[in-house]
């Protein structure tokens, strides 16, 4: 059984233990409890959050994980027990041990992923033509992307979206400079999935470069890269292009920009979650779980307006 992961994001609150529950407060305040029987794992994200030695002991007998997430927000420290954690380890053997065809299975499906939502943004801008390409290039991505789809849909998705001379670069400024911030704040959120769901955030399946401690990360954030991009748009489109306090403001909010999974509206930072356990499930049982099938942005509209 897969347990509730709890994120402290809000500054200012004290995680306690009482009665069997974690309790977060603010002051005398509580604002909400958890069965610590039902905590799979506890992320604490803020800079100042505050947790007892006596929470931290029950979670260990319970063989809970806590994460702590440094500046940029991706995890530096996870906390386990000295006692066996039976469900992290027998996770974490599952990913090492995966089969080849398994992890090309799910390598192939994460592609189909990305093409999928970069064929969907390409038809919300009435590139039909292009789009299309996309469609068959998603419907042809083999076990492994031996035939290097993503490759080919990455170079026919960046000329369609912003001209023909540009190119993806992260030493560039302008559209290039926000992207980077964009799938930064994505691969945080997907370190913290991951970290969470006791798997390791650096044995990646696509990549696999042995310098790089988050390469299962960038792995997984893949299908989510074209909602970055859809939110970078539109701030090019309105001359927006420095990164600027006002549009990292902006583009953070990709992680509530809304997904439609089987007719459900899910944040991305919940559909990242929901992502993550799927491919645990593919671990533990040795078979492919992912698809995109019915994964979709919820509307055409982005969350550029301000809210607090």
């Amino acid at each position: 059984m897969i347990g509730r992961v709890v994120e402290i994001v809000q500054e200012g609150l004290q995680c306690h233990l009482y009665r069997g529950f974690l309790i977060v407060k603010r002051r005398e305040e509580e604002l909400g409890r958890v069965p610590l029987d039902d905590c799979e794992s506890l992320i604490l994200a803020s800079s100042d959050v505050i947790i007892t030695r006596q929470l931290l002991a029950e979670l260990a007998q319970r063989h809970s994980t806590v994460v702590v997430c440094g500046s940029k927000y991706e995890p530096v420290g996870i906390y386990t027990p000295v006692v066996g954690n039976q469900r992290q380890a027998e996770r974490q053997q599952a990913q090492v041990f995966a089969s080849k065809p398994l992890q090309k299975q799910i390598w192939a499906s994460l592609v189909k992923g990305k093409i999928k939502f970069q064929e969907l943004f390409l038809r919300e801008l009435g590139k039909e033509e292009e789009a299309e390409k996309l469609f068959y290039l998603g419907e042809h991505v083999q076990s492994g992307d031996k035939t290097n789809r993503e490759a080919q849909a990455a170079r026919l998705y960046w000329q369609a979206l912003f001209g023909e001379h540009f190119r993806r670069d992260q030493e560039q400024e302008g559209a290039n400079a926000l992207l980077n911030y964009g799938y930064a704040i994505l691969r945080s959120s997907v370190a913290r999935a991951l970290a969470g769901a006791g798997l390791l955030l650096g044995w990646g399946i696509g990549h696999s470069k042995k310098d790089n401690p988050f390469a299962f990360c960038d792995d997984v954030m893949e299908p989510f890269r074209p909602s970055v991009d859809r939110l970078v748009k539109e701030l090019v489109l309105e001359n927006m292009t420095q990164l600027t306090p006002e549009v990292k403001k902006k583009i953070s909010k990709v992680l509530w920009m809304d997904l439609e999974i089987e007719k459900e509206a899910v944040p991305v930072m919940n559909a990242i979650q929901r992502l993550v356990y799927l491919i645990l499930e593919s671990f533990l049982t040795k078979k492919c779980q992912i698809s995109f099938k019915d994964w979709s942005w919820l509307n055409k509209n982005t969350i550029l307006t301000d809210t607090n």
